[in-house]
């Protein structure tokens, strides 16, 4: 029988689907994400609705797999549920907080109905709807207990914190415009019954994991919201065959290592940067349809998929200094991670990616400190938001993964046209501005190590911990003494050049203020900083003085951060 014969399709009201229960979210699918401008839209649309007696509302298509264990697995679908059921446990919550005799019988049998079954046989009550492993607990206990109290846990997890949103907001939004201020409880209900009755979906069900997968995509071509990463798992879960089992564990596994991160947007730059380490740039907007058109078996799509759950510890590990994947590198490289990261590093992740697969230690070592100098160079000469750097960066990271790029003294071969000269370095470095404190902050700490001949100047600067702050010599707020020589316009272009700022302690930087100069000076000589201290050479601050500091810093600059390192 072809997967068409064995698909059921009908139209009906999503309560009535959250009623039959037996609904899940596999683990390998996201966890709840609706922001509140999603929830609040979607109570908004369904109190129109109602307002304006119209008969139905229509809400798009849900698809679930029948598992044959007494559960059906939602495959599209979870956000609009789950929010619903939110929804409905508010309207049970405020019959219930009513303390109306007629309303604490109305709420239990709303949480018999659409919350909880109890099991003929063991007797113990089970959700209707159960999320995926990070959200269940917490949406079982916060959402669907009806025994909630300020006592109730909350979890600093972002799903939980939007699920706690959407309930929250939901029964705000009820209480001031279902409720209103007559307590109109039949108002509830006339909202339950519109949930049960007239939200309208379209219900699939179908046997085949592969085949709910087609359809999931089908749909999105009709116009779904879809972003690169579902439409990817679909497709690999679509194309996996007998071995979906497989693919769904790497799945799960790169997620876990994904979202261990904290931050939303890191998985679509993964997939863009993994998929532009072996294949040149992508832009995101091409990302899916050049996967897609790679991936024709289950062969390619389970090896995909082994390959993501692999490079993604790794791709974690590049925003995280403190991985444990560093422990067995020197100290040094995860200092210069810590750097790139501090820099603001995001077009190299493609060819980081390739050289931590392809490269040894050594070479991974040498790389890491040459992509911390020319990090510098791009950012200082203003060539690092060009589109043919991060092309650059794609197409070397493809030579590295192709192994046509075997080591750190190729990768500069191939790099080395695009990497700023010295003399460019310094021309751009001696009338430079800097407005990012932290940026300045390393700069200054580079330059003061090089100054006082230490060791070991790659290290990460310990004065990044707050007891220490930019000074700005000519300051951000000109005092009338300082308006004898500067007027504001004149000011305004040199406060925040490299020449006009030196590293002082926090409490020092915040006792001197706007003073002026030869009161500054006075506190600068007893700096430990060799280059503030050395500001006790200049009777004055003029921007010839600026300029003159600003030229030895660069000639030092050129130094401090080589175009090529080889050890």
């Amino acid at each position: 029988m072809d997967n068409i014969d064995k698909t059921r399709l009908s139209i009906v009201g999503i309560g009535k689907m959250i009623i039959d229960g037996k609904l899940t979210v596999p683990p390998y699918q996201r966890s709840y994400s609706w922001e509140e401008k999603q929830v609040i839209e979607y109570l908004e649309d369904i109190n129109n609705a109602i307002t304006n007696t119209k008969k139905d509302y229509f809400l798009g298509p849900i698809v679930v797999i029948d598992t044959k264990n007494n559960s059906n697995e939602i495959v599209d679908g979870q956000q609009r549920i789950a929010t619903t059921t939110i929804i409905l446990s508010a309207i049970r919550d405020l019959l219930k907080e009513s303390s109306i005799e007629d309303n604490l019988e109305r709420s239990k049998i709303i949480e018999d109905t659409y919350l909880f079954k109890k099991d003929i046989l063991t007797l113990e009550l089970k959700p209707n709807l159960r999320l995926n492993l990070e959200d269940d607990i917490f949406f079982k206990e916060f959402v669907l207990s009806p025994n909630k109290s300020s006592k109730s846990f909350r979890s600093s997890k972002p799903s939980h914190t939007k699920i706690q949103q959407a309930y929250e907001k939901s029964k705000h939004f009820l209480k001031k415009n279902v409720l209103t201020s007559a307590r109109n409880f039949n108002e509830l209900l006339k909202w339950q019954s519109f949930l049960e009755n007239n939200i309208k979906v379209i219900w699939i069900q179908v046997e085949d994991y592969s085949y709910a997968y087609t359809i999931f995509e089908t749909l999105n071509d009709r116009g779904l919201d879809l972003t690169v990463t579902d439409l990817l798992k679909n497709l690999i879960f679509s194309k996996s065959g007998n071995q979906i089992q497989l693919a769904q564990e790497n799945w799960t596994s790169m997620l876990t290592n994904l979202e261990s991160f904290g931050k939303n947007n890191v998985k679509v730059d993964f997939i863009r940067h993994f998929w532009a380490s072996k294949h040149g740039l992508t832009r995101e907007k091409d990302l899916y349809s050049k996967i897609k058109n790679q991936i024709n078996n289950s062969t390619e799509a389970i090896e995909l998929a082994d390959q993501l759950n692999l490079s993604s510890d790794l791709y974690i590990s590049l925003l995280n200094p403190e991985h444990p994947s560093w422990n067995s590198f020197p100290l040094s490289t995860k200092h210069n991670i810590a750097i790139l990261n501090m820099l603001g590093m995001s077009q190299n992740r493609p060819l980081l990616l390739a050289i931590l697969l392809h490269f040894d230690v050594k070479h991974i070592n040498i790389s890491l400190k040459n992509l911390v100098n020319w990090a510098v160079r791009f950012i200082i000469t203003g060539s690092l938001g060009s589109s043919l750097l991060e092309q650059n960066f794609a197409t070397n990271a493809k030579l590295v993964s192709d192994k046509k790029i075997k080591n750190s003294d190729q990768l500069f071969d191939a790099m080395k046209e695009a990497i700023p000269t010295d003399k460019e370095f310094e021309d751009e470095f001696k009338i430079a501005s800097i407005k990012r404190s932290d940026l300045a902050i390393y700069i200054l700490t580079k330059s003061e190590q090089a100054t006082k001949g230490d060791k070991n100047p790659e290290e990460i600067p310990n004065t990044i911990d707050g007891t220490v702050n930019v000074e700005h010599i000519l300051p951000k707020t000109l005092t009338p003494s300082w308006r004898t020589k500067w007027s504001d316009d004149k000011a305004k272009s040199y406060i925040n050049r490299i020449g006009n700022l030196c590293l002082l302690k926090t409490k020092l930087n915040s006792k001197i203020g706007n003073a002026d100069f030869s009161l500054k000076l006075k506190e600068y000589s007893k700096s430990n900083f060799e280059l503030t201290k050395s500001l006790k050479n200049y009777q004055d601050w003029t921007e010839t003085n600026i300029e003159a500091r600003q030229l030895e810093l660069a000639k030092l600059a050129v130094k401090i951060w080589p175009r090529r390192i080889d050890h």
